[in-house]
């Protein structure tokens, strides 16, 4: 049972940092005038763009094949689901106005 919790959890890190740095790699032009997030490694130029979205690639992929294979149905839809959200608020739903102040 606790091979198993950590099967999941590291899974569920690796989706979790491709989504980081999915999020990173749009934002690197803003990032870069602030003066605590113009040291990420993105934002400074340690870390190419190309490098960085082949990584997170990596990380997602390996994040649901490891779900899919070594843990069950359950997870691997919650995690799936987690990143298409996610995903889906990175490049469509932060640009929308959900609540709006009353005028």
């Amino acid at each position: 049972m606790v091979v198993r919790f950590g099967q999941a959890f590291i899974i569920f890190c690796l989706g979790a940092s491709s989504i980081y740095i999915l999020n990173d790699i749009p934002d690197r032009e803003q990032d870069k005038n602030h003066p605590l997030k113009k040291m990420r490694a993105i934002a400074s130029g340690r870390l190419s763009v190309p490098f960085a979205l082949g990584f997170a690639v990596v990380l997602f992929i390996c994040s649901i094949f490891g779900s899919v294979f070594f843990l069950n149905r359950a997870f691997s839809l919650v995690l799936i689901t987690y990143l298409f959200l996610m995903i889906l608020y990175l490049y469509v739903l932060k640009y929308m106005v959900i609540l709006a102040p009353k005028s």
